[in-house]
């Protein structure tokens, strides 16, 4: 089954490796949800149908460095960017200013760290299978922005316990409009593959990067977080709006490189 479809078979994996505490419930796990999904449905994948030479490809994706600097700018500063547009978009609609209590360069670094090799965390536990497998496959019968749209979709769906889960007193909750902003998101992580050659690396990159200004860190709370939240959705929305329309010839066709 898997050899004969490879790619469904890879997203019923990501969902049931990521899924089962939540549908089993959470006195299985400390936590409901498993982000190391779609890496180890990537692994799995791979083993069965292509042996060897399946990871190795999927690990060259993953150390893919040469790649012109601007990219790496890109990856870094996107996602900061759409975290300060965030809050003055809520600053604008009457959200307090934040508290950096707390917040340094040396603590900032050490998150962007270890998210990039934490399997446990969302960048190293979705980008080699999203970007490093998923989206190759998508692209190789469809244009950029088809593949883009359906991973997009797929990504957010999988996200869709971190919405409906009841975990009180923690971050741990996503409101639904949070599946926008994952959406949205998709293609900007899409757009870095595809311009740095199925780069992997720079997209992990990226996704690190996303997590240096949030909510928590700001010290937002209550409806300080849902006007942050929101704006943040806004702003990834404004952010792919923006690369389809003044990249449009990038979304009509993939460069061989970031192909299967």
């Amino acid at each position: 089954m898997i050899r004969r479809r490879p790619l469904l078979c890879f997203f019923v994996l990501a969902y049931a490796l990521s899924w089962w505490p939540w549908v089993l419930g959470r006195e299985f796990a400390l936590f409901p949800f498993v982000a190391t999904g779609p890496l180890l449905a990537a692994l799995i994948v791979l083993a069965f149908t292509d042996g060897v030479a399946g990871l190795r490809g999927l690990g060259s994706r993953l150390i893919r460095w040469r790649v012109p600097w601007f990219w790496y700018a890109v990856a870094i500063v996107g996602p900061l960017m759409v975290g300060v547009g965030a809050t003055l978009l809520g600053l604008a609609a009457g959200l307090h200013a934040p508290s950096l209590a707390g917040y340094t360069f040396s603590s900032a670094l050490l998150v962007f760290a270890v998210r990039l090799i934490d399997p446990t965390d969302g960048p190293m536990g979705e980008e080699p299978g999203w970007r490093g497998y998923a989206l190759p496959r998508l692209q190789a019968t469809r244009s950029p922005l088809a593949a883009t749209a359906i991973l997009g979709v797929l990504v957010a769906g999988w996200h869709l316990p971190l919405v409906l889960v009841e975990n009180e007193g923690s971050a741990v909750g996503l409101g639904a409009v949070a599946l926008i902003g994952t959406f949205a998101s998709t293609f900007f992580y899409c757009w870095i593959f595809n311009h740095t050659g199925g780069s992997v690396l720079l997209t992990l990159i990226a996704h690190s990067a996303d997590g240096l200004i949030t909510p928590g860190f700001l010290h937002y709370s209550g409806t300080d977080l849902v006007t942050w939240s929101t704006a943040y959705v806004g702003a990834w929305v404004l952010v792919a709006l923006g690369i389809v329309a003044f990249d449009r010839q990038g979304w009509r066709a993939a460069p061989p490189a970031a192909l299967e």
